[in-house]
This record gives C-alpha cells, structure tokens and sequence, in this order.
C-alpha cells in the first residue's frame, strides 16, 4: 500500500509523483534556442508547416488502419489532417467521447462529420462502468491517475481492437500551451506553482492534518541541467504531470500508439523557436492555418466554438457568451467528460458504485482524518459539489483493490 506521503499526493493532484516513467524520455539536450534566431515568422512557419507534414507521413503505413481520438481542440484534428494528405478519409476511424452539447463532445462530432472519417460517438451519460471494469483500467494506468477521465477502454477495444491508435500526446504541450511568464528564480515558489495550478481536488481539503504544500514539492522531479533552453516551469510540467499522469492515463496499456508530435524533428523544432513565438501556441496555430486550412476553418474549442482563424475580439465575445451559457443550461460547455457532480448523483449505477467503493475504503481507516461517510451524505445532500473529492477517493480505493490489497 502507499506510504501517507503518496496518498497525499494523490489527494492533491490526482496521481502520484513518486512514479518513473521509462516509456518516454524527453531530450532536451538537442534543443538550440538560436537555431532559429534570424528567421522571420514567415520562414518559421513555412519550415514548421514541412517538418510537421513530415512527423505525421513518416509514420503512414498504407495498409494499417488508423484511429484517431478526436475532441474539439487542435491535435487530433492536425493528426487527421496530415492522414488525409495521404489518404482518404474512408480510411480513417475517430471516436469522441464525454458529455453531450460541450464543446469537446459536440466539436468532436462535428468535425468528424465534416471530414467524412467512419466515427464512433460515446456519450458517457450513457456509459457505466462497473468495479470490475474499473480495475482493469487501474491495472492498464499503472494504478497511477484518477479514474472516469477516460473513454471506455473496453469499447473501445471492442470496436477497434488491436489497431494503432494516434494520440496528439503533448501537441499543445510542447507549442507552448503551458508556457508561463517568469515566475520567480526560487525554484521552491517555482513548484508551488506548479502545484496550484496543477490541483485536481478543490472542493476539499483531502490532506492530512499538518501536511502542507511544501511537503508535497519535495516529491516533484526537476533536472537543472538545461540551462535557458527549456523554463523551469515547463521543465517540471513535462517531467511530472505529462509523465507521470498524462502518459499513463491517455495512453493506457493493451494499445499501440502512434505519437506524431513526439517525433525528433518536430520536437527539436517547436522547443527550439524563440519562446515569443510559443506563448499560448502561436507559431503551433499559424503552422496549422497555413498547413491545414479547410481543417482549421471548422470550429474548435480553443476559440470558444469559433475556428482557429477568428478575430480576437470575436473569440472574446464567444468567450463571454460560454461562460454566460453556464448559467442558463447549469453545466460548463468547456467541461471534459462529464459534469460528475450532476452524474454521480443522478445516475443511479454508478452511485452505487461510488458508494460501494467509498465505504470499502473508509473501512481501511488509511485515512483516518477524513470523515469519508459524512462527505458522501453532505454531497448527496446537496451541501457541496464534491465529485471531484469523490473521484480522488473512489480512484484510490480502485487502485489498492487493483493491486491485490
């Protein structure tokens, strides 16, 4: 079982930090942020838009099948795109899944449709998953991450079976989605950071009495031996959150995987251009309306429901209208997945495999400063939206079954 220290992180962030990941390694030693100093945007974007076409056909193989999971935001739909440079879309199987009328469930659809690729749509509503099954998915992630942010492995297995899958795994990532200001030269405050805006329970306080968020940055894996070529911040992101919940979530055992953005060039590329031109995507975004413009004339997520090509004034608009939307239908249409705090209480199956598994682990008194029975009734009772408290506990008693204990 999990010494207290993992536990709290789990409690925290949603997976642990005391975990290594050989799978994937990050080689940062062949960044070379002068590389590309005297290009203009336009010459980047050009030499973006070929080395990008490149990671994508270089893994083609005419007679596989491809599958594509596909959302509303940008990656997977570059994916495709690139697919369909080299075949039609007959070809290509997506599926989507998560919560009908948000953006990620509909987008997803929506493009889909649009480009003619054989989809599969899984609304999760309609989608419940037993103890069982859920201990297979713990025993596929390395009882690592929180369970129910995940399509139904099983079905999709089903459907698809052993044909290779390709992810957009760190497509925003390394364009720069989380490339933040310089925050501070404290490394600590650095990590402190990184750890609030990383928190996956926010309902509740789950740590044990006394346990504090310096405690928990001991755990955090940060190499100083780059230099200025990678920030620090997106150094421990990579080496932590992508690595050690990202990874082993969204690329689960029992699959293969095709990962076009991981690919050398591509990476050595994005990672090398002046972080001016990464901060929240840009180059990534210019290099897609230039590379795929049919693609990205469709609407995403990123911008609010508008295409990738909107004005920033339209997107801004579009941003105040979904978050004005929240109010009138009661539910976010940027949520992934679900809105667990509505499901968990209305579906009945899976309230009782919720129940079920919490009171299995209120009985091990592992966690014997929480009142886990009174969580359940307050939140039951409507006295507080805890699901995401719940999904933390009810993934952490899932994983100790899964290991036999």
């Amino acid at each position: 079982m999990n010494d207290l220290n993992d536990i709290n992180c789990f409690l925290k962030l949603g997976y642990y930090l005391n975990y290594y990941n050989d799978s994937i390694m990050f080689r940062f030693n062949n960044i070379d942020k002068s590389r590309y100093c005297l290009l203009s945007e336009h010459e980047l974007i050009n030499e973006g838009s070929l080395i990008l076409k490149e990671a994508i056909s270089q893994n083609f193989r005419r007679k596989e099948a491809f599958v594509v999971p596909i959302s509303g935001g940008l990656d997977s739909r570059a994916i495709i795109a690139g697919l369909l440079l080299n075949t039609e879309a007959k070809n290509i199987y997506t599926y989507t899944f998560g919560k009908k009328s948000t953006y990620d469930y509909d987008i997803g659809n929506y493009v889909a449709k649009k480009l003619g690729t054989k989809h599969l749509r899984v609304p999760l509503e309609q989608y419940t998953y037993t103890t069982d099954e859920l201990i297979n998915i713990s025993k596929s992630m390395n009882n690592q991450t929180i369970l129910y942010h995940h399509p139904p492995f099983k079905l999709i297995a089903k459907v698809f079976g052993k044909t290779m899958i390709w992810s957009g795994f760190m497509g925003g990532e390394l364009a720069g989605a989380h490339l933040k200001p310089t925050l501070s030269k404290d490394i600590s405050i650095i990590m402190e950071e990184f750890i609030k805006n990383n928190t996956y329970v926010r309902s509740l306080d789950l740590f044990e009495p006394g346990y504090t968020i310096k405690e928990l940055s001991k755990q955090i894996t940060y190499d100083n031996s780059y230099n200025n070529q990678v920030t620090d911040y997106e150094r421990i992101d990579f080496d932590n959150r992508q690595l050690k919940y990202i990874y082993p979530h969204l690329l689960v055992k029992g699959f293969d995987y095709v990962l076009p953005f991981m690919s050398e060039n591509w990476f050595n590329f994005i990672m090398s251009v002046d972080n001016k031109f990464r901060r929240n995507c840009y180059l990534y975004k210019k290099i897609l309306l230039k590379t795929f413009p049919y693609e990205f004339s469709l609407r995403t997520k990123t911008n609010f429901g508008l295409p990738l090509s909107s004005s920033r004034p339209m997107t801004y608009i579009s941003r105040v209208k979904t978050v004005v939307s929240k109010y009138i239908r009661g539910y976010n249409l940027m949520i992934n997945y679900l809105d667990f705090n509505h499901q968990i209480r209305e579906n009945v199956k899976m309230r009782e495999v919720f129940h079920e598994n919490l009171v299995d682990l209120s009985k091990r008194r592992i966690l014997y400063w929480l009142d886990i029975e009174k969580i359940w009734k307050d939140y039951l009772n409507n006295n507080g939206n805890y699901a995401d408290a719940l999904i933390a506990l009810l993934s952490l008693e899932i994983h100790i079954k899964a290991k036999g204990i």
